[in-house]
């Protein structure tokens, strides 16, 4: 890339996002970058008229008014630059809270709108990463735009004094700035590198540093006794960081001493020419003082605009990561079919490995679900039933054959209207902890629901007398560190999860182990309801307890991504097989 896009892609990219945010507030801080810029001379003029006027009248050749006059002009500017860093300070809170609103917005839906695969490659995450890290600098870029700018404004402004009086002494600062601005480029691309070779460390670190700190995992980190362990590892990774981080910034520092010393001598020699100046009886005291401040004022602008440059190189590499996720399109693309109930769902002889494994997860897998239908997987772990799922779910495509819903290919179909004819629940509930059991039990209806219709599926899975007697019943969040939490058991947390299935309503269920933390017999009794409510729609259980799986109208046997046996119950059981073996293991242990 060039490095004039380098810079301008990402920069009009975060303009495009503030201007989207609030016009009104984009508009204001435009203004203030001028006013700051401005400011700055004013203010030196308005200082040296003053400490001229008061020498006048010291010296009785000139009068007091002219000292008030200049004392109420600097009283004005001070109580406008006061007024005016108030309210910029007023609606820069403002608009970033709607940034972090807007932005956080953005990056969630652009999350979604990516393929599930995508996650599970390497250089991917390590972008996704980096992207998060973006994400939380957004708002700090546009100030550093700002003062960049109104650096550059001041700069100009006292330049062009400076180069009316003293062409000379400004051609010197000007050809100075040279030498300051290559150093500070040479230092901004090494800041750069340094990311790049730290951020495995940062990464490593920040996660173990989270999930250290995450109450969640504390229990069994006690009782693995993995907290030393825990802790090593995250110093090593911030250890290895910070040495890297401390040798760039020797070798910066180097740097910055050249060009800091090249700002010394500039300010020096401008002193020594002015009161030369002043001596000769070239200039009068007034403009000795106005020239020295705009002397002073370009030099401080100039070193604040290699300031506020690194500044906006860093910010520029946080926002390269955040948009380069944000411009990164879906590895599956949007299909436009809409679907209607009862969904036909057959698989053609379909082969798939997952990204980044040349291993087969499904090997020619064929069969068809028809409406109505109940049908079980069954296998080892390992053997491929929830990669039938995922394929199911059009969270990956296959790597040979096809997958087609209602005679479509699956990689056609809109997933809005397929997903709202589904209900799913994976191996483990996932629950919103700083929701309410109602608002979880309720996600992605897009409609509210009254106490008695979720009480009406909740006794299916006989979780209604444990919600009840709960002291804010349905109100409870399920945290515990709210005044409103409660800690609930894995199965109650698994017939929740149940609950929430049968509220969706879905054309299809699928049920992955819904029931492993439910004993025996309340499982008996849920799939009972569960079969006699979704009687006339389509079911799919994954489970190793056979009590439940034989009630199935069709059974595959699932082996090392195979189908290896298909049949009802007792079909499979007459076959003798892999499935008559499981079946008769399992009923010995119940004997």
């Amino acid at each position: 890339m060039k490095p004039k896009r380098k810079y301008l892609k990402p920069l009009s990219w975060i303009l495009k996002l503030y201007w989207q945010a609030s016009k009104l507030a984009l508009v204001w801080i435009a203004f203030k970058t001028i006013f700051d810029g401005l400011i700055k001379i004013a203010i030196a003029y308005g200082m040296a008229q003053f400490i001229a006027g008061v020498s006048a009248v010291a010296f009785q050749k000139g009068t007091a008014d002219t000292v008030y006059f200049w004392i109420f002009t600097l009283l004005i500017m001070a109580v406008s630059q006061h007024i005016i860093n108030e309210i910029n300070s007023l609606i820069k809170r403002h608009l970033d809270a709607k940034i972090e609103i807007t932005s956080g917005e953005h990056f969630i839906n652009k999350m979604y709108e990516l393929s599930q695969e995508q996650f599970e490659d390497q250089e991917f995450n390590t972008k996704l990463d980096r992207a998060r890290v973006g994400f939380y600098r957004l708002s700090g870029i546009i100030d550093t735009i700002s003062n960049l700018v109104s650096s550059v404004i001041g700069f100009i402004g006292a330049m062009g004094v400076v180069l009316s009086v003293a062409p000379v002494m400004g051609l010197i600062i000007i050809i100075s700035t040279i030498p300051v601005i290559l150093i500070n480029k040479k230092v901004s691309e090494r800041i750069e590198n340094m990311y790049k070779k730290t951020e495995p460390y940062d990464r490593t670190g920040s996660r173990i540093r989270w999930l250290l700190t995450d109450p969640l995992y504390m229990p069994e980190i006690r009782m693995m006794q993995a907290f030393k362990d825990l802790v090593r590892y995250w110093k090593n990774n911030m250890d290895k960081s910070r040495i890297m981080r401390l040798s760039y910034a020797k070798d910066n520092a180097k740097l910055d001493v050249v060009a800091g010393s090249i700002s010394i001598f500039v300010n020096a020699g401008s002193s020594i020419y002015l009161f030369n100046l002043l001596v000769g009886g070239v200039i009068g005291f007034d403009r000795f003082i106005f020239l020295r401040s705009m002397f002073e004022q370009a030099q401080q602008s100039m070193d604040a605009v290699s300031y506020f440059f690194k500044d906006l190189n860093e910010n520029r590499i946080a926002l390269k990561n955040y948009s380069e996720i944000y411009n990164t399109g879906a590895v599956i693309p949007v299909g436009t079919i809409k679907l209607e109930a009862p969904l036909t769902i057959e698989f053609h002889d379909v082969s798939f490995n997952y990204p980044g494994s040349k291993r087969l997860a499904l090997k020619n897998i064929s069969f068809k679900i028809k409406p109505g239908e109940k049908i079980a997987l069954v296998g080892e772990n390992g053997a491929g039933k929830t990669t039938i799922v995922k394929l199911m779910l059009r969270q990956y495509l296959p790597a040979s054959g096809t997958i087609t819903v209602n005679g479509h290919d699956i990689s056609d179909i809109d997933t809005d209207t397929y997903y709202k004819l589904i209900s799913n629940l994976g191996q483990e509930f996932y629950s919103v902890e700083s929701l309410t059991i109602k608002e979880n039990l309720t996600l992605g209806l897009g409609k509210a629901l009254t106490d008695e219709k979720i009480f009406k599926m909740t006794d299916m899975v006989d979780a209604t007398k444990f919600l009840k007697n709960l002291p804010h019943g349905l109100n409870s969040r399920l945290d515990p560190s709210f005044d409103n939490g409660t800690n609930l058991s894995g199965g109650q947390k698994q017939r929740l999860g149940i609950a929430r299935t049968l509220i969706r309503g879905g054309d299809i269920m699928i049920l992955d182990e819904p029931t492993s933390a439910i004993d025996a017999k309340a499982e008996y009794l849920i799939f009972n309801n569960i079969f006699e409510y979704h009687q006339d729609r389509t079911t799919l259980i994954i489970s190793h307890r056979f009590s439940t799986v034989r009630r199935a109208s069709r059974i595959l046997v699932i082996s090392k991504g195979q189908i290896i046996e298909r049949g009802s119950h007792e079909e499979l059981l007459a076959i003798g097989g892999t499935y008559s073996d499981m079946f008769e293991k399992q009923a010995e242990g119940y004997k």
